[in-house]
């Protein structure tokens, strides 16, 4: 409400102000460890000739990319419904 009591509205300062929060940040980090983690283990394997071990780390890195795509794709939504909220 109003402080001086003569309007029903809420003076600007009243109102919930919009918290600013970034989608996954802390996913970002875990999934560039994961991609660095597939490189060194693609390194190591191709090093070794362990055709495995270098499998597993492609396929961590190709995991680490989908999750940060995914990730992107939430913060574009989220971008997107903040846009149309008043």
């Amino acid at each position: 409400m109003a402080r001086n009591g003569s309007s029903t509205s809420p003076s600007y300062d009243e109102w919930p102000q919009p918290k600013e929060h970034h989608v996954g940040l802390d996913d970002k980090a875990k999934h560039q460890a994961t991609d660095a983690k597939g490189k060194a283990k693609e390194a190591a394997g191709a090093a070794t000739g362990n055709e495995s071990l270098k499998a597993k780390g492609k396929d961590d890195q190709g995991q680490a990319k989908a999750k940060e795509a995914g990730r992107h794709v939430k913060q574009a939504a989220k971008d997107t419904k903040d846009t149309f909220q008043p």
